[in-house]
Parts: C-alpha cells; structure tokens; sequence
C-alpha cells in the first residue's frame, strides 16, 4: 500500500471564512500540484488546498496502482487535515479520483467540480503501449503533446506544459495511465447531495463530450460545461473562463447550506 501520510501540499489562503468547506485541488495523470494554472490555485474568499498524489511531485512514493488506492489516500489526507466536508475539484484523472472518492464517503463531499473528465477516458493507440518501454517515454510525451489539446493552441505553450512529463519515470506515467483506461463510472448514489460541476473541451479526444453527458446523467442535478476550442487541458487551454466558472462554483459549493 502506497504512504498515504504526509503528502506535500500547498494552502492558498483567500481570505475564506473559517466556516466554508475548504477546496482541495488534484491534480491529472503525471502531474503535481504546480500542473494547476497559479490562477486556479488562487481564488479571492477560498481557503484552497492542492496536494500532490502518492509518488507525484514532492510526496512520498510509491505511486498508486489503482483508484480504490488513490481515494483511501486522499480520505487519509483529508483525515489527517482534521477536514470533515469538503469540495473536490478533479482535472482529467484527477476527476475520477474526485467521483471514487464522492460515491465512497457522500456524507463529506459537498461538491465536485470535475474538469476533462466524463464517465470514461478514451486514449490514442499506442499511448500507453508506448510507456511499457522507458526508452519510448519521448515519444509518448509527444503524442501527448499533439493530441490532448485543440488544434489551434500554441505549440510553444504545448512544450512548456508537458515538459516536466520528461523528467518522470514512465512507470508512473503508466500506471496514471493505466488507472484512467480502467476507470468507468457507474453512477453516484441517490443520497449524493452536493453541488457538482462538469466541464470540458469540444475537442477533447480523453474525455469526448459524450463521456461527459453520460456522466451528467448519472449524478442528479449536475451541471454541464462543454467549451469551444479546448482539449483535454481545459485548465491551461482556457485558464480565465474555468477560473471564473471554479470561483463562482467553489463560492456557492464551498457555503454550508444552514448558512445560506
């Protein structure tokens, strides 16, 4: 079993009322809490907590196998924060460990913000067939590269994005990968009461807009977002529009409803 204690972290504090649920960040496949956009790290009146997942950046390894793994550390986390409700916002693998943990403990989920991803993940061929031999981890990086943004984002910004990819162990990469292939949603329980948000890009190939409303029709009341000329990285490819649609979710998700 993967060190679920002592993940490193960062707390961005906005000025949130001690009484508001915190938001905690987490993050996509082979990234870290810095993969966040600074702009999404940082919200006006929010208290936001973004961790690095088991193995990734700077927490202990190892990395974890499967998301049954991933979401008792993120419970450990929250555990060992002294947090009881919270707000998960989850980018691309990141998302479906936000909907693992939500239909395991939907008494402290008070809302899910899930971006790129949908009830499933589509990936390219050879991807991950790509990452079983280290020596091909450039050419998966890019694949990547080309394939998980709209056509039209700069190709400077591409590299300069993925580039930490290059410093991971492939291993890793494709165990993230390997937990996204394995991942399909089978709806969230009736009880599940808190606020949900799905968002994603027209264009993305990981997580297509028909994954994303099977999702929606699967947790009652959700909202869906799907946005023009994005891709799979809707956080970086559309920074301002989800900072402005995350800062008006987290305001009324993150509110304890006796307060409102």
């Amino acid at each position: 079993m993967p060190s679920c204690a002592g993940l490193h972290y960062r707390f961005y504090d906005g000025g949130g009322e001690r009484f508001t649920y915190p938001i905690i960040l987490l993050h996509g496949m082979g990234g870290s809490l810095l993969s966040w956009p600074a702009l999404l790290r940082r919200i006006d009146g929010l208290r936001i907590f973004a961790p690095d997942l088991p193995g990734h950046g700077k927490s202990p390894s190892p990395y974890c196998q499967d998301l049954e793994q991933l979401s008792q550390c993120l419970y450990e986390f929250i555990q060992e924060m002294g947090f009881y409700h919270v707000v998960l916002a989850g980018h691309s693998l990141g998302g479906a460990l936000a909907l693992t943990f939500a239909r395991e403990h939907l008494e402290r989920t008070a809302g899910l913000m899930v971006m790129s991803c949908g009830r499933y993940f589509s990936f390219p061929t050879g991807l991950i067939s790509s990452l079983r031999s280290p020596a091909k981890m450039f050419r998966a990086v890019e694949l990547l590269k080309k394939t998980a943004f709209h056509e039209d984002f700069p190709h400077v910004s591409r590299r300069k994005i993925m580039h930490p990819l290059l410093d991971l162990k492939s291993a890793m990469l494709l165990a993230d990968l390997e937990m996204g292939r394995r991942f399909r949603f089978e709806g969230m329980p009736s009880a599940y009461k808190g606020h949900t948000l799905i968002c994603g890009g027209k264009a993305d190939a990981y997580a297509p807009p028909n994954s994303l409303r099977q999702l929606q029709h699967m947790i009652p009341g959700s909202a869906l977002y799907i946005t023009e000329g994005a891709g799979h990285m809707l956080p970086h490819e559309k920074t301002e529009e989800i900072y402005e649609a995350a800062r008006n979710f987290f305001k009324k998700a993150s509110l304890p409803e006796n307060s409102l």
